[in-house]
């Protein structure tokens, strides 16, 4: 069975936007079949988090002086 998890955030769009879904068992298929692209995407999602957490820190960091 399938359970489904309260949503952790909800959010509007200012602006016209395209928004893309990846499931987990999307991407668990892509690990079974293509573990070297699923390589890729997970690199790729880990880099873009750590991006947006340097950004995130700065800003916190200027408020703090």
């Amino acid at each position: 069975t399938t359970s489904t998890l309260p949503r952790a955030a909800s959010i509007r769009a200012l602006e016209p936007t395209e928004l893309y879904q990846l499931k987990a068992a999307t991407l668990h298929h892509v690990f079974q079949f293509w573990p070297e692209q699923f390589s890729i995407v997970i690199l790729n999602i880990a880099r873009d988090l750590s991006r947006r957490l340097r950004a995130l820190d700065e800003k916190f960091a200027a408020r703090a002086l």
